[in-house]
């Protein structure tokens, strides 16, 4: 599992060809921040951050 800001569809691609799941549009908090939401299933994701 990959949780971040934003990433290339082509790096979304590598990863999801290896059985990594990714989610983009994270928050910035911190990692402990972040990954607690995620466990708790109240993370909220917005727009990915990267554009291309």
């Amino acid at each position: 599992m990959v949780i971040c800001g934003g990433m290339g569809q082509r790096a979304q691609q590598l990863f999801v060809s290896q059985g990594i799941e990714v989610l983009v549009g994270a928050p910035s908090e911190t990692p402990e921040k972040i990954v607690q939401s995620y466990l708790d299933g109240t993370l909220v994701t917005g727009a990915n951050g990267c554009d291309h």
